[in-house]
């Protein structure tokens, strides 16, 4: 792709396949063939240098001298072109060439988004790893979920240059996305969010001129009614619990019906590939990492980002105790979770069938919540039948991150002191740990049923 400069004749900026971008002066010699000659790529000089040199060798040029056979006088052209192929220390750079960032095209958004994408293969190479640090792996995780997001939810938005997205632009976009999509708000900012950064890393390295999106808010939890902070009623967490227990016998008959069915027996005859996991009984094992995820969020108040990342070394089953390294906590502190009699036993068996009972040193690496690689965790995102296990428990306008309000609340309505709630949430600001306290319904109706006494 070329871009012509409207101010310096023959100036234009060339991106190659790799996606680097070089200035070059493109001229007409005597025998009217066009020669294309490269001058330096733009994050090398700056864009009034680059036209200076190319207004030089337009003099040149009318002068009659043929500077395609003039390398070696002037630092341009061929000359710098071999000379940016040797890996040259900047001490040996001629004197105009200053490492500045080249700002000055409107790039349409597919093309930054390509550009953005360039980011993956060291985040995938770190990935396959099995001694990946916390902080990487984390990295790793978010950009490539950054572009799932951007690349499912901006597709109407590639078309467009980079200067034509506004706020207000975006703010119409997650509106309609909630009235039509029936999107939930956090999403909607949550992806919103994540475009955003996509451009502005575009700015930080040169590619645009300069960022016009400061001026977004995030929408607010009232553009939606209904959806805000809440807590479970012990009713619900009941309901809860129990539509996990038929969700866990509902999988087990499908797996039962399979194993006897046809389709399986004509795909093992003719050589294609079937489900081959073994499924526990039922009180000696699960069929997924669903109940665990959910067991432990409601006993220990954790983060999602920070359950996703949990490792069987962080988890002492004999002294009971949870340790949620502080590289995976969003205050960057380690929290240090009790471990009950409930959790105790539910993690014990969610162990075991991963036959790590008695592992090796290295297996200690092994996540709690594997895909196929037992060293990477799922995806950062709430299992995909949470939606259905809320509906099947009859809880509405509930979110994934209220299980930890739920955590909270039930401890602070037991009489926990706040300071412990406050080490067991993991806050570093006691102020913080008030968001999350909940009235019930139960204790709003005897606070109004106490008036009845003092009015009488």
């Amino acid at each position: 792709m070329t871009h012509i400069d409207s101010r310096q004749e023959g100036l234009c900026v060339i991106r190659e396949k790799s996606g680097s971008l070089n200035y070059c002066y493109v001229y007409f010699d005597e025998r009217k063939i066009r020669r294309q000659l490269q001058i330096a790529t733009c994050d090398a000089v700056t864009l009034k240098e680059a036209r200076a040199k190319a207004a030089e060798l337009t003099e040149d040029l009318a002068a009659g001298i043929d500077i395609s056979t003039n390398m070696g006088n002037t630092p341009t052209c061929g000359a710098v072109e071999g000379n940016m192929d040797d890996e040259r220390r900047p001490g040996n750079r001629p004197r105009w060439m200053k490492p500045q960032v080249f700002k000055g095209f409107d790039f349409r958004v597919s093309e930054i988004f390509e550009r953005f994408k360039m980011k993956v293969p060291k985040s995938q190479e770190r990935l396959s790893k099995s001694d990946t640090p916390l902080p990487e792996l984390r990295s790793a995780l978010n950009h490539r979920l950054t572009l799932k997001m951007i690349a499912g939810n901006f597709q109407d938005f590639f078309p467009l240059r980079v200067s034509e997205v506004t706020c207000y632009l975006l703010r119409c976009w997650g509106e309609d996305a909630i009235q039509t999509r029936n999107v939930s708000v956090q999403t909607v900012n949550r992806n919103v969010n994540a475009f955003r950064g996509m451009i502005h890393w575009a700015y930080r390295v040169g590619l645009i001129p300069e960022y016009k999106l400061h001026g977004y808010e995030n929408l607010k939890e009232s553009a939606r009614s209904g959806i805000g902070r809440r807590c479970l009623s012990n009713e619900e967490i009941k309901r809860l619990m129990s539509a996990l227990d038929k969700r866990e016998a509902d999988k087990r008959d499908k797996r039962e019906n399979y194993e006897k069915s046809y389709t399986r027996k004509y795909r093992l005859q003719n050589g294609l590939p079937v489900i081959d996991k073994d499924c526990p009984p039922i009180g000696e094992g699960y069929f997924d990492f669903v109940y665990p995820m959910i067991s432990l969020a409601l006993h220990t108040g954790a983060r999602k980002g920070s359950l996703i990342g949990l490792k069987w070394r962080d988890v002492d089953l004999g002294k009971r105790v949870i340790v949620f390294q502080g590289e995976m906590s969003k205050s960057g502190n380690a929290i240090v979770s009790p471990i009950n009699s409930f959790l105790l036993e539910v993690l014990s068996k969610w162990k075991m069938q991963n036959e790590i009972s008695d592992a090796p040193r290295d297996l200690e690496k092994y996540v709690l919540y594997p895909c196929q690689d037992p060293y990477q965790p799922i995806s950062n995102s709430a299992p995909t039948c949470w939606s259905s296990l809320l509906e099947d428990a009859e809880i509405s306008n509930f979110r994934w991150h209220d299980l930890r309000h739920t955590f909270a609340s039930t401890l602070a309505n037991s009489n926990v002191p706040l300071p412990t709630l406050q080490a067991l949430m993991g806050h570093a600001n006691i102020r913080t740990t008030s968001l999350y306290l909940h009235a019930t319904d139960e204790q709003k109706k005897s606070a109004v049923d106490l008036l009845e006494q003092a009015y009488a």
